[in-house]
């Protein structure tokens, strides 16, 4: 990667126009410079740290003409990478070793010289993926179209998504609960870890239809954990189960078949379904929270004519979750007609 790259990522992420991203990128650089000029080391959380080293007079020997010459000091930049750069470096060159050996064994198994990707069992289960890639995407768009039109559409009331969201927490018994401003464009939450609702800045400053419809979705999510809504406690519980089952179903479907064990890979798939139940679960906790803030929307705070705005709003986020488990049960529909052919063919 390059710096006019760099520059165009960081615009296309951040929506920034070019010029505005050329400066950041510019400060970024500028300002770690200018910080190491001053001997200083520059410590990047997550990534990695510049240090400064100054290396003192010596003598050396010219590689021209073999004479003993004096190297005068100097200051050299040295860059360590922190142990979750290395980590993570390691676990994509690992993951890279076994789809490349994974690759070999499948060729074997599938009538040479054809790939992986030439086996009909998993061409059948990517037909679905793409299906169900299509949709989310088509789901995507239906969200994006419609945070666009009803955040031009202000409520009457005049209140901004940060004051509807602090009023509906005070009136249920969080009034200890902050509602934080985040960074991005739709990145608001509901963080039960710290116990904080997160909206993004068109939502925490809009007073939109769109504004209000999102910020009482999040609150609707603390109220569930305020009141001990079962399905939520039941998403949380297996949250971390379901995550490392994922992580070891992989393992165990790659080695079973690599190395030809359908059994070991059949274990994986199994261990695997635990996302697709966390995703089935996350559906009605997602379709109350909306039912919950669309009630206080509708009794408090939009008029008659305003509820069918951030019902359509929060409707077309809703379809988004159901295309994402669209895509998991692809996924592992893909995988179950690729152990099964393989199975077969065993």
């Amino acid at each position: 990667m390059n710096k006019k790259e760099l520059i165009d990522i960081v615009s296309e992420k951040r929506d920034l126009t070019k010029k505005d991203a050329e400066m950041l990128v510019d400060t970024v650089f500028d300002t770690m410079v200018d910080t190491m000029l001053e001997g200083e080391k520059v410590l990047i959380s997550g990534f990695g740290t510049f240090k400064v080293n100054n290396r003192k007079e010596r003598k050396g020997v010219s590689p021209k003409t073999k004479e003993t010459i004096v190297i005068p000091a100097s200051r050299t930049v040295t860059f360590k990478p922190s142990n979750r750069l290395k980590d993570a470096m390691n676990i994509h060159n690992y993951y890279a070793i076994i789809h490349t050996y994974l690759e070999r064994r499948v060729r074997y198994m599938y009538f040479y010289p054809y790939s992986l990707y030439m086996n009909p069992y998993y061409l059948l289960g990517t037909v679905f993926v793409v299906i169900a890639v299509v949709i989310g995407l088509i789901a995507q768009a239906r969200v994006s179209s419609a945070f666009r039109k009803y955040s031009h559409i202000h409520a009457r009331i005049g209140k901004t998504g940060a004051d509807v969201a602090r009023e509906i927490l005070d009136a249920n018994g969080m009034a200890d609960m902050p509602v934080n401003l985040t960074h991005g464009t739709l990145t608001d939450n509901f963080n039960p870890g710290n116990g904080s609702v997160n909206l993004s800045d068109d939502i925490y400053n809009g007073t939109s239809l769109a504004s209000l419809a999102v910020a009482a979705h999040e609150c609707g999510h603390a109220i569930q954990y305020h009141t001990g809504y079962t399905p939520i406690k039941v998403r949380n519980l297996i949250a971390p189960v379901c995550n490392i089952g994922n992580y070891l179903g992989w393992i165990a479907i790659v080695i079973g078949l690599a190395l030809g064990r359908t059994k070991i890979a059949w274990f994986g798939f199994v261990l695997m379904l635990g996302i697709l139940v966390f995703q089935l679960v996350t559906l009605p906790v997602e379709f109350d929270a909306s039912r919950r803030g669309l009630a206080i929307l509708e009794s408090h705070y939009l008029m008659s004519d305003e509820i069918g705005g951030a019902k359509a709003m929060l409707k077309a986020a809703a379809m988004t979750y159901i295309a994402a488990t669209l895509q998991t049960l692809a996924s592992m529909l893909r995988i179950f007609l690729l152990i099964a052919g393989n199975s077969r063919d065993d």
